[in-house]
């Protein structure tokens, strides 16, 4: 042991007495302050903008730390280009120099001196540790909640690869007196091992040693914080081959073998780290060490109950893999390795280590989830395109099953053709899918689900009534629940996270016993009375019950939530917000909701979350009377939300304005917001036979002269509007005080000029848009812009419809005037056409105007109001639940965004009793925000990437110069 160290101190006495050692420390500490702070300063930025990017800073351990742009992927995937540099010249210099010879006669032993060199490479490498952990340290301070067990595996995997990479190197010095060669050897031999693991993969036995062999991704764990035994073994056995086979190339010098016992020692040396590495990686011999906080590599401990239920019988996964599907490559051969590291988080806690995967079965037949696939082979039979595909992919045909001989072994139709894994364990079979989205594989709850589906004789059934036009769970139209429900391609269908789902109609029937949740989604018809009672029946003996509303007049449904003290208020809510239309409300979670689940729990908590969104809701009304627990699920706001009597049609109506702030426009609106239009009055005249013509001459002129004057008169009101306002908005004062002063002047206007209710909603209108603009984002100079453009474009408007109802005016055809003698003078304009000119302009103008306004004088009512219920009471010694929705687009599948689907979930949940779906909720690490400013950075730039590194280099400049003068 003296020896060994007595000759790392004089290998790292050389090293250090060379530039090359400096140059590689200074390199490294630059690379890895660039990559450091770059992330810092980039989160520190978006930090202090602030607004919605604030959102999306989260996870810094990754970004920052083990995720592909942090600092560890980053000096890891340049290592390679580093210790050639150092490790190039630790034999061959020796060789080329001779002396190698003096070492051959020296006592010293050739084990001793390839350790004491490979020794002093180890205690180098803890350098460049030191230096990658000084940026640990200074993320510890500036990243808020950073997970040290993560960085300390960190550490270990990036010690464990330089080690390695040493050992390489000094292998390759050994084969030759060129240093330079030794390097570029050093680079290949390193490649080499990065490449092997993707090479004769579909060579079953092969494919075992060759990924073993890749160095690629063998540190990929240690970042994610999970040290495994087979990963740190798998680094000593590297070490331990090329250690090895150095020793033996440089004891060959001194001795005359046979090549073939030179060959049979190397040979020995790699077949003992090859069988050591084997022993290592079977299941039963592995040990793990999560060392997260949150223990992100580890299943949840209900899913680990699940997985030791199992027991010792060994559970058989079979993959069946369409080659013309969309995932038809990750079924081949060479992805077998991949597959089995999906399985290696359960297989970790499965009682005897015995989840099997087979062969995968490889066979072709018609894409049935996507026709698509099958398009551009026009004129080809299915056999031609999989012959076609086989080629090109390298397989043969004899080896992929037709569409009869798959049929034979499995039906996979109901499937849809699609990659599907089976589980099969004892007497039983699942399926588990991969799904169309950015994830593909099943996840932890998914696999959960499956072993349960092993596990239960029975699942809870989720039946769906049917019968009375409601939603379907068979089709893929906008409206229908498919999606929801049995979608097998949807991760979060009911079907893939563990019910079971079925059509119900109860017509003839009553309900069955192994129904643990009934939905009854938006019927059109009313039930019969045979339904009814087979309803009323179910809710009598505790059945849980979800019922999705619509906002319909006499809903069908109503006599059964009668039963239950609730009722479905006439009308719909609407919501004033200038992003959506008006009857697509977002509702706010209750803090009973967010007591069912911890996902709804977040959801609430995280104000830069969207809501549940609900299109076309009905506002709930309910008594306790003691029957039932009622609690609600989801209010609508109450200050931007009310309840809508009159009917809306969306497709016009797109805004909608509560009333908040109130500014008068006096006559802005044109002359189809003001009072019903009169004509002036005819004059009494005698019967004669011209009088009529004459008569209707002189009303048209009447009208003509009143209408100009009108229109004359209220140009001049906008001119001397304008006026003000302008010279208000230009001048000096905050934006505040500039609408206060507004808001006094229209205030003054209206109180001179009182006006109609029509003007008022009109008037609304308009204030509603000035608030909006002059509470939003922007410069006081862009509001004040807008507010302008604003006012000029309401001037138009006006302008616009006063002409057209003059235009209207004057294209009446003259109809005689029977004047009568001795009686009182008459309007010349009949009071049915002085209807039409009112009414019919107004009735438009109401339409076009595009906004709801709140009109208590109509019924409508304000929140908060209940768009949610959950039911409870106690029958037969169990819990009955019920949850009643006062909308049912929300789970339709033109609808699902994420906030719908964690809510709509939560509610299977909750009348599931929490047994399906699996909850895997783990908690997130609070790693959202750095401890440091954009001006702190860039000192701390000049610290670490400037001052440390010409301290440095000063240093070693020092110890150069003195060493060359000695």
């Amino acid at each position: 042991m003296k020896t060994i160290k007595r000759v790392a101190g004089t290998e790292l006495r050389t090293l250090f007495y060379s530039p090359i050692a400096w140059f590689v420390l200074v390199v490294f500490l630059v690379q890895c302050g660039i990559v450091y702070f770059n992330s810092i300063e980039q989160i520190a930025t978006q930090q202090e903008m602030g607004g919605i990017r604030m959102r999306f800073i989260s996870n810094l351990m990754n970004r920052v730390f083990v995720g592909r742009g942090g600092i560890f992927n980053s000096i890891m995937q340049n290592l390679y280009l580093f210790i050639p540099l150092l490790t190039m010249g630790l034999i061959s210099r020796e060789t080329s120099s001779g002396t190698i010879r003096l070492l051959y006669s020296s006592p010293i032993k050739v084990r001793d001196i390839i350790l004491g060199k490979y020794f002093a490479m180890m205690l180098y490498s803890l350098l460049m540790v030191a230096i990658v952990a000084i940026f640990v340290i200074l993320g510890m301070f500036h990243v808020q909640d950073v997970d040290k067990g993560m960085l300390l595996t960190s550490l270990v995997g990036f010690y464990l690869l330089l080690c390695a990479y040493s050992a390489i190197g000094l292998f390759m010095s050994c084969l030759t007196t060129y240093q330079i060669v030794a390097a570029v050897c050093t680079f290949v031999m390193i490649g080499v091992l990065g490449y092997i693991g993707s090479v004769w993969q579909n060579i079953e036995f092969v494919r075992d040693i060759t990924y073993f062999l890749s160095i690629s991704g063998r540190t990929e764990k240690m970042l994610r914080g999970l040290l495994t035994t087979k990963d740190v073994i798998y680094f000593i056995v590297i070490i331990y081959i090329f250690i090895g086979l150095s020793i033996l190339k440089i004891r060959s010098g001194m001795e005359s073998k046979p090549a073939l016992v030179k060959a049979g020692r190397y040979i020995g040396v790699v077949a003992i780290g090859l069988f050591v590495g084997y022993i290592s990686s079977l299941p039963s011999l592995i040990g793990y060490y999560d060392a997260t906080s949150i223990k992100v590599n580890t299943v949840r401990p209900n899913v680990q109950k699940i997985i030791e239920d199992l027991g010792e019988d060994p559970l058989e996964v079979t993959v069946y893999n369409n080659l013309l599907g969309s995932a038809a490559q990750m079924g081949q051969e060479s992805f077998h390795n991949v597959l089995l590291s999906t399985w290696e988080h359960y297989q970790r806690f499965k009682k005897g280590h015995n989840i099997k995967i087979n062969k995968t079965i490889t066979y072709y037949d018609s894409t049935l989830d996507n026709q698509y696939m099958m398009s551009g082979y026009e004129g080809k039979s299915i056999k031609e395109i999989a012959e076609q595909q086989a080629k090109v992919q390298g397989l043969k045909m004899k080896n992929i099953k037709t569409p009869e001989e798959i049929r034979k072994i499995i039906d996979l139709r109901p499937e849809l053709n699609r990659f599907v894994m089976q589980l099969k364990y004892k007497d039983r079979t699942t399926f588990l899918r991969i799904y169309d989205d950015q994830f593909v594989w099943p996840g932890e709850t998914e696999v959960a689900a499956a072993f349960k589906r092993l596990q239960m004789a029975k699942l809870p059934k989720v039946a769906f009534l049917t019968g009375n036009m409601e939603r379907s769970i068979l089709r893929k139209s906008d409206r229908e629940y498919m999606k929801m429900a049995s979608s097998k391609p949807f991760r979060n269908s009911l079907l893939n996270q563990g019910f079971d789902v079925d059509t119900l109609t109860l017509e003839t029937q009553e309900v069955p016993t192994d129904v643990a949740i009934l939905v009854i989604a938006d019927p059109k018809q009313d039930f019969t009375e045979a339904t009814l009672t087979h309803l009323k029946q179910y809710l009598d003996r505790g059945g849980n019950l979800l019922i999705a509303a619509e906002p319909v007049k006499d809903s069908p449904l109503q006599p059964l939530l009668k039963e239950m003290g609730v009722e479905l208020l006439d009308g719909q809510i609407v919501q004033e917000d200038k992003d959506y239309q008006p009857n697509q409300v977002r509702p706010d979670l209750t803090p009973f909701a967010a007591s069912l689940s911890k996902y709804l729990d977040k959801m609430q908590k995280d104000t830069l979350t969207a809501k549940v969104s609900m299109t076309g809701v009905s506002a709930l009304r309910y008594v306790n009377t003691g029957n039932f627990d009622i609690h609600p699920l989801l209010m609508s706001d109450p200050k931007f939300s009310w309840n809508r009597v009159k009917d809306l049609d969306p497709e016009t109506m797109t805004s909608a304005s509560g009333g908040v702030m109130m500014i008068s426009m006096g006559g802005l609106g044109g002359p189809d917001e003001e009072e019903p239009v009169t004509t002036g009055p005819a004059k009494r005249t005698t019967a004669k036979p011209a009088a009529p013509k004459s008569t209707t001459t002189q009303q048209k002129a009447t009208t003509g002269a009143t209408d100009a004057n009108t229109m004359a008169e209220r140009k001049k009101k906008v001119d001397s509007i304008k006026t003000v306002m302008d010279g208000i908005k230009n001048g000096a004062g905050t934006d505040e005080e500039k609408q206060k002063k507004m808001i006094e002047v229209m205030a003054k206007l209206e109180k001179e000029n009182p006006i109609s209710p029509a003007q008022k909603k009109t008037r609304d209108s308009v204030h509603t848009l000035i608030n909006g603009i002059m509470t939003g984002s922007g410069t006081p100079e862009e509001k004040q812009k807008s507010v302008g453009e604003l006012m000029q474009k309401i001037r138009a408007k006006s302008m616009e419809q006063s002409k057209t109802l003059q235009t209207k005016l004057q294209a009446q055809p003259e109809k005689p005037q029977v004047t009568q003698v001795k009686t009182s003078p008459q309007p010349v304009a009949s009071s049915n056409t002085a209807a039409a000119v009112s009414e019919g302009p107004r009735g438009r103008r109401r339409d076009l105007s595009g906004t709801i306004t709140f009109a208590p004088q109509d019924g409508d009512v304000k929140g908060p109001l209940p768009t949610a219920l959950s039911l409870t009471r106690k029958v037969n010694g169990k819990e009955q639940r019920i949850v009643v929705t006062g909308d049912a687009d929300f789970l339709k599948n033109g609808n699902f965004s994420q906030s719908n689907f964690v809510f709509g979930t939560t509610m299977f949940s909750f009348l599931a009793y929490g047994e399906f779906p699996i909850d895997t909720w783990r908690p997130e690490r609070n790693d959202k925000s750095v401890n440091v400013t954009t001006d702190q950075v860039s000192a701390l730039k000049l610290t670490f990437l400037w001052g440390l590194p010409a301290a440095l280099i000063a240093f070693a400049a020092i110890l150069l110069i003195r060493r060359k003068r000695k």
